[in-house]
């Protein structure tokens, strides 16, 4: 299992705001767990980055109006990261079917 995976079982979130990570609940996270944060934190943001971009990528090739791309990134950048993940893997996957150009 990777990190975000062993973080959500253990009941953990991380989401993003910016360049910072956010993680919940305090209480629950061991300082091995905020070890492994820490040092996979580049990482981690870059997973927010490649989200971002196969958002636009897969609103580009389907031809989405511009609030319908803010309203997924608004939404998508708020979920938990081992979600973001998911979800950038959806997205490319969505713009290869649609023809869009492979960025991500």
């Amino acid at each position: 299992m990777d990190l975000l995976q062993d973080l959500h079982v253990a009941g953990v979130r991380i989401r993003f705001d910016g360049d910072n990570l956010i993680v919940a609940p305090r209480a629950m996270v061991t300082d091995q767990m905020r070890e492994a944060i820490l040092a996979d934190k580049p990482e981690l943001l870059r997973l927010t980055s490649s989200l971002v971009e196969a958002i636009h990528r897969c609103c580009d090739a389907r031809g989405d109006d511009t609030s319908n791309r803010a309203a997924l990134l608004f939404e998508c950048v708020a979920l938990p990261a081992w979600e973001q993940r998911e979800l950038r893997d959806h997205f490319n996957q969505q713009a290869d079917l649609f023809g869009g150009s492979a960025e991500s």
